[in-house]
């Protein structure tokens, strides 16, 4: 029975126990004695490790029967509500011992096992279950055929009669469930609790579970029947792909939950045939984001009795959720009254919609108390809430209509409707989103308030990342609007390209290098790729520093930067360095120094320039910074120095005419050595223009 899990929380160690980490093994074997047989333990046939109790082989020794033990080795026998919750799991399981007929793992025995240690003794919890050779479901894929006729009708029989119970499971997955004698049998209540009467019903103070289950009501404490359908939902979708949908992100080390919980909050995508489509509908209703509007019992029921049944009693029932309403509005002539209504029509006719709102009419006449009084504190700034006065009236209207329509609860922003954050993905990505009007509700905050004020507001990692989509957006308007495509995308759509691979495919063509580069500059759609990957800082940074200018001669340029971006991302950053030194704003110097061979030094003093200039130190294997700063060196000598005993004219050389200070200074016979290029404005010697397969008057274009 791999991966059990305890009842309760707890820092009691069992002292005749190993500690490995912060958990106790046995040691020896050991004798329990229950209520009528003894069962021996093998300390050396560990089946599992859950995260409050470790289960081992057992044997009966009266029937030589193997079984399995758990030991609650976590467990805080001084908690009164840990021994309570047991004592009633107890009670539930005692009741339900004909697993054929319940489902639900069978107890053959309990109590507690006590271990003598320097004359102490330590007693913990026990169970006595059946050995389930054939382990969990985990990471078995099931066809369509027997989670309808097997699987689902099993779990569901389990889940009513504990709910009936008014218990709650807490951790349904496939872990938890067990083939027993072809029965499917739920099992591992160590995290199971009662269901609390009255406002505070399903209240509890552990918030326990198992990541891509947990229903998302769950981080506020609320444990209601409708949590475990939710994980009913999951374990469903899990099973049918064999794997958790987003099991890839399971299973990084560096993925974060607020990458999940996005992921999670899009739903749970099968890839169903046509002909099995229905049960992607049943997944749908099961992991709805508001436990309210989530199927239950009655709705599974009838999904296993008559699909088509359950399709239409479910959009009845969404539907009269959506719909109940006591409006009396009139808005632009017609009279509203639902929410649904009104709020597509408010939708359609933004502009109006403002003014409405903004004029007081909505305040004076929705008709509505609680509404009237939204409508006032958004337009006036009624603090008793915390809202400050909005003057973005787009945001306004936005906040408002999520107060409208709180039940079926979209996002609405300046006319149109993203049903969840990768709608909005997808519209930036399709190119079929407004990028002034998606900026602005960035910008506004709007979403992050949205998800503070909705039943997500709980998931506050997702809050988080919205945010920082929002704080990057007001200062690099594009560049956030880029980095939400890449940060509310589902995990399917994330693609897998390296940084070493984006600049290699830029500079795959060297006389293209510079227009690529600086479309690169100036458009944000790679940069937000990069802030997608994780260089979220290394991005921010190259925006915060660049110049406008593209290339400059004396100062840093944004090219030059660039390549600083990409050395500090690239894996292989010797490649980036030999591209700089034969591409960059000063490669032509590097260039120069190379060339050295085409000039003549033709006096004492030009041969002590050449000895500067060829011992200045610039290679590959030195940082972008500190060739940089070896090719400024040989800048200021060939601009204070070089150039004032070189005779930098073609013409002249051409036909035969030297000066004395000619003679006694520095020459070249060779036309692709005068620094006759133009490169930005640079004067560049011509032969590496060629080198770099640019025309000396086309470098510019």
């Amino acid at each position: 029975m791999a991966d059990t899990i305890a009842m309760a929380d707890n820092s009691t160690r069992a002292m005749c126990m190993e500690e490995e980490g912060n958990r106790l093994f046995l040691t020896e074997d050991v004798i329990f004695e229950g209520r009528e047989r003894k069962y021996k333990i093998f300390s050396q046939l560990r089946l599992g490790k859950g995260g409050e109790s470790l289960v081992y082989k057992a044997k009966c020794l009266s029937t030589n029967e193997e079984v399995a033990a758990k030991i609650h080795d976590m467990y805080n026998a001084n908690d009164r509500g840990n021994n309570l919750n047991r004592k009633m799991v107890i009670e539930f399981l005692n009741k339900n011992l004909d697993y054929k007929k319940t489902c639900i793992m069978p107890l053959y025995d309990s109590g507690y096992i006590t271990i003598n240690l320097d004359d102490t003794d330590y007693k913990l919890p026990i169970d006595i279950m059946p050995l389930c050779n054939n382990g969990t479901l985990s990471n078995k894929k099931i066809d369509y055929k027997s989670l309808k006729q097997k699987i689902i009708p099993d779990m569901l029989n389990a889940l009513k009669l504990l709910h009936d119970e008014q218990l709650v499971h807490r951790d349904i997955k496939p872990n938890n469930l067990y083939m027993l004698n072809n029965t499917v049998v739920l099992a591992d209540f160590g995290t199971t609790s009662k269901i609390m009467s009255g406002t505070s019903k399903g209240l509890t103070e552990a918030k326990r579970g198992t990541a891509g289950y947990i229903a998302p009501e769950v981080w506020s404490g609320f444990f209601k029947e409708a949590a475990d359908y939710y994980s009913l939902g999951c374990t469903i979708a899990t099973l049918y792909k064999g794997e958790h949908v987003y099991q890839s992100i399971l299973n990084r080390d560096d993925a974060s939950e607020s990458e999940l919980n996005a992921a999670m909050s899009e739903g749970l995508p099968l890839d169903c045939p046509d002909e099995e489509a229905d049960l992607q509908e049943l997944v749908n209703a099961l992991v709805m984001r508001d436990g309210k509007d989530r199927a239950g019992y009655k709705d599974v029921l009838d999904w296993l009795n008559d699909t088509q049944l359950f399709h239409n009693n479910w959009l009845i029932k969404l539907k009269r959720g959506y719909e109940t309403s006591s409006l009396n509005f009139d808005f632009n002539g017609k009279k509203y009254k639902n929410e649904s209504e009104l709020t597509e029509a408010m939708l359609k006719q933004w502009k109006d919609a403002k003014r409405y709102l903004y004029n007081g009419s909505i305040a004076r006449n929705i008709g509505n108390a609680t509404l009237s009084d939204r409508a006032n504190t958004i337009v006036e700034g009624i603090r008793n809430e915390g809202i400050e006065p909005v003057k973005n009236e787009d945001l306004g209207l936005a906040m408002f209509l999520h107060y409208l329509n709180q039940s079926k609860c979209p996002i609405y922003w300046n006319g149109q409707t993203y049903g969840n954050l990768s709608e909005i993905s997808k519209a930036i990505a399709n190119k079929e989103a407004d990028e002034k009007s998606v900026t602005a509700m960035l910008a506004s905050s709007f979403l992050s308030w949205k998800f503070c004020n909705t039943q997500e507001a709980s998931n506050q990692a997702t809050i988080d990342a919205i945010k920082d989509v929002e704080y990057i957006t007001k200062k690099y308007e594009q560049l956030g609007y880029y980095i939400a495509m890449y940060r509310f995308s589902t995990a399917t759509d994330k693609k897998n390209i390296t940084v070493d691979n984006i600049f290699k495919r830029i500079t795959e063509k060297k006389n293209n290098w510079y227009k690529k580069s600086e479309e690169f500059i100036n458009n944000d759609m790679v940069l937000a790729y990069f802030v997608n990957l994780g260089y979220k800082n290394y991005v921010l940074a190259f925006k915060d520093e660049c110049t406008g200018m593209f290339i400059s001669d004396n100062n840093v340029s944004d090219l030059e930067l660039l390549y600083m971006l990409f050395e500090s991302l690239c894996e292989d950053k010797i490649f980036v360095r030999e591209h700089y030194l034969q591409y960059g704003p000063y490669a032509y110097l590097y260039w120069f120094q190379q060339n050295l061979n085409l000039y003549s030094f033709n006096s004492s003093k030009a041969k002590g320039i050449q000895s500067q200039i060829k011992n200045i130190k610039i290679g590959k294997n030195m940082n972008i910074s500190e060739m940089r700063s070896g090719l400024i060196s040989l800048r200021t000598i060939l601009l204070n120095e070089f150039m004032k005993l070189f005779q930098n004219n073609y013409l002249l050389t051409s036909m035969g005419l030297r000066t004395n200070a000619n003679t006694e200074g520095i020459t070249t016979k060779f036309t692709h050595a005068f620094f006759a290029g133009d490169f930005f404005g640079i004067n560049v010697p011509v032969g590496y223009l060629k080198t770099i397969g640019c025309e000396a008057r086309s470098i510019n274009e």
